[in-house]
């Protein structure tokens, strides 16, 4: 029996070059925390930019405990790469569910008792969005994606990474209900030009797609169980270090991360 009452929920954001999406996220994302604790709020400062620490400290007293912050540095990379980030995120996470998001997402002050809710009348393992429009906003139990091998990180651009490893999760035997999330969010209309800018590649958002569908394609058609084979996972511990834990606020940090994991491919070079 499910019972998601008092269960930590880890909502994970990767960022790079969002800032001022995510700075008008955050005010969404702490009053639903605070609605319906406990939440870990996983911020991945991600690639060579400026550190999001000012613009995340005035908001750490607004976070009521035992809600925390987890603020990870990741910066081996120049450019963006959606699912090493994404996988960062999860690395880190200690819910027992992982919801994954993004920094265009405004929960609404309901989202995470829904999500609470939603798995104890489903009793499921995953829950998904009833409409085609939030495919990557889904809930996940955090066991099950790492046995899944997370993001395939063939993956470095924006798309069908998050319907691939949806799919994959289904295959290897997921039970699945679904939440509405139409009545649990607004989402911030990002044009496709600024998501891609900050890529290895400068390509179109046709290019990009091409590429992803033919890894998604290949992934159907292999029947692909687990993502990143070969791939030698890190520990949460050789990830990262507590550094601050236990402030009013519950804040928490990390010393920042330069790998997640070895080997993580990149596309091809240049």
């Amino acid at each position: 029996m499910i019972n998601t009452t008092n269960a930590l929920l880890s909502y994970t954001i990767p960022c790079h070059q969002r800032e001022d999406d995510l700075e008008q996220a955050l005010p969404h994302i702490i009053t639903a925390a605070n609605a319906s604790p406990p939440v870990e709020i996983i911020i991945v400062d991600y690639g060579k930019q400026p550190s999001l620490a000012p613009m995340l400290s005035p908001w750490l007293h607004k976070l009521d405990a035992p809600n925390q912050f987890v603020h990870v540095i990741y910066r081996d990379r120049d450019h963006y790469h959606m699912a090493n980030a994404r996988n960062l995120s999860l690395r880190v996470s200690d819910g027992e569910y992982v919801i994954l998001s993004a920094t265009d997402i405004l929960p609404r002050e309901n989202f995470f008792q829904a999500i609470r809710t939603r798995l104890m009348e489903t009793q499921c393992d995953l829950l998904r969005s009833q409409t085609t429009g939030y495919i990557g906003i889904f809930t996940t139990r955090r066991d099950l994606l790492y046995a899944a091998g997370g993001f395939d990180e063939r993956f470095e651009f924006y798309g069908r990474e998050d319907k691939d490893l949806l799919l994959r999760l289904l295959r290897r035997g997921l039970t699945q209900g679904t939440y509405d999330l139409d009545n649990m969010l607004d989402m911030i209309r990002t044009p496709w030009k600024q998501k891609l800018e900050h890529y290895r590649l400068q390509l179109t958002r046709e290019e990009a797609h091409a590429r992803a569908t033919a890894i998604y394609d290949e992934n159907i058609r292999n029947n692909v169980l687990v993502a990143n084979e070969g791939i030698e996972w890190l520990t949460k511990d050789e990830i990262w270090i507590l550094l601050h834990k236990g402030s009013s606020s519950g804040v928490r940090y990390a010393r920042p991360v330069h790998i997640l994991s070895r080997g993580a491919p990149d596309d091809e070079p240049n």
